[in-house]
């Protein structure tokens, strides 16, 4: 039973969050094999997925983020630590958890970019999530400053790194090129350009680029993962309309090789992992930004080594693709044409393509520790010691 023994509780917004603290629950559970591991959220998806990382002994849908309703929870379940990932969307939670004495952080927080005036933190914002947050694990020097501004004493803003750099998830769910192209049905031999969390607008851009793309080379195939399924609809009279042929991802397991030319991904939770299968990628959100951040994840195809295309709108990560446009320019993207040229100039630059793939890897290695230096902050947070 929850009330048992003592408990971690880390309450996460979405599927984005779920995956970053991997690691770090699997670690937490080998540190603290005798607590209770609890992930709560309040997206259907995220929950499902949550369900499948080792070491959670309880997944639940977060309470509503009312003072009666969680003040209920929390002296049901009275963790000792409360956790939030990335960013707090629950800050009345937070508060009352404060208020009853229950220790909060955040971990591997993000407060730059003008994120505090983001939609997203509108509420949270107003009220004030961060005066009840005792600690604040951030990703970078520019995130604690942020924190900071904010008014978070500088001694309980501490720098712990990305937990989106996470290498271990994709270590341990993960396969390989070889096996993710046999389990598409697709010959070891093609080519795939993988179209990352796409948004309405961005499929067509995507589509009208591959079709350039294999008037050049008829061995690329492409994959599409829209950022969620109710685009796939549109995607399909798209493909049609252009005359591709195409099968959903959750089709295949009844099919023998792909003859198809595109592959839709209607499955949650395998973007991480599927970037393996990729040659090359494409970031959504960063042609078409889909908030005023714009661009999804850039640190998965990162790990997984591989060369990633993004459009002007990639604020959210702004520090790396500024780095990686140093290596070569021609990353950024502002038409379908220059999409189509420049994967196939990358694609018969072997010396270019490895140092893209070099630098890259050392970006992953900055943070490689990040998931350690959160469990040994959560240690001595526990523990009582000074931190």
């Amino acid at each position: 039973m929850i009330g048992s023994r003592d408990s971690i509780w880390i309450n996460t917004e979405a599927g984005g969050e779920i995956t970053q603290v991997f690691s770090l629950c699997r670690k937490l559970k080998q540190k603290y094999p005798g607590y209770n591991l609890l992930v709560s959220t309040h997206k259907y998806d995220a929950y499902l997925l949550a369900h499948k990382i080792a070491g959670i002994d309880y997944v639940f849908f977060s309470p509503w983020d009312i003072t009666w309703v969680v003040r209920k929870v929390l002296k049901r379940i009275d963790p000792v630590l409360l956790i939030a990932s990335e960013i707090v969307t629950a800050p009345v939670l937070f508060r009352e958890a404060s208020r009853l004495g229950i220790k909060t952080f955040l971990c591997s927080g993000f407060m730059s970019k003008n994120l505090d005036d983001n939609q997203i933190l509108k509420r949270a914002m107003a009220l004030q999530f961060y005066k009840w947050l005792d600690f604040v694990g951030v990703k970078q020097k520019i995130d604690k400053e942020g924190f900071e501004k904010l008014g978070c004493p500088a001694e309980s803003v501490k720098l712990l790194g990305d937990l989106k750099y996470d290498v271990t998830k994709i270590r341990v769910l993960g396969k390989s090129r070889q096996e993710w192209l046999e389990e598409f049905g697709l010959d070891v031999r093609c080519k795939v350009l993988l179209g990352a969390s796409i948004h309405p607008g961005e499929d067509r851009f995507l589509i009208d680029a591959f079709a350039l793309l294999r008037q050049q080379d008829p061995e690329f195939r492409l994959i599409i993962a829209p950022r969620f399924n109710h685009f796939i609809n549109k995607i399909e009279s798209y493909l049609r309309k252009q005359g591709y042929s195409y099968v959903k991802r959750t089709e295949l397991t009844r099919k023998g090789d792909c003859q198809e030319t595109v592959i839709i991904i209607d499955t949650f939770g395998e973007l991480a992992y599927l970037y393996a299968a990729a040659s090359y990628a494409v970031i959504g959100s960063s042609i078409y930004p889909a908030d005023p951040l714009g661009g999804h994840n850039v640190i998965e195809p990162m790990v997984n080594g591989v060369p990633f295309f993004f459009g002007s709108h990639m604020l959210k990560a702004s520090e790396v693709v500024n780095e990686l446009k140093k290596c070569w320019r021609g990353l950024e993207i502002y038409s379908q044409r220059d999409l189509a040229r420049n994967i196939l100039e990358l694609d018969n630059n072997e010396v270019l393509k490895e140092k893209i793939k070099t630098k890259l890897n050392d970006i992953v290695g900055r943070h490689k520790n990040s998931a350690e230096n959160h469990v040994k902050f959560i240690e001595h947070l526990l523990s009582g010691a000074d931190v």
